[in-house]
């Protein structure tokens, strides 16, 4: 895997564009992927369950 050196506009512009060639179901899963390793690092005390 090649290390790419990019300034902060370039990494900004590439992960748009990357996000932009996503379907709308991709970009569900990948979102709820992020949020499942969000909730891993700072889990919450509050619970949805009665």
């Amino acid at each position: 895997m090649p290390i790419r050196v990019l300034t902060k506009e370039e990494s900004e512009k590439t992960s748009e564009e990357e996000f932009r060639t996503l379907t709308p179901a991709e970009r569900l899963v990948a979102f709820l992927e992020l949020s499942r390793r969000i909730n891993r690092l700072f889990p919450s005390k509050i619970t949805f369950e009665e």
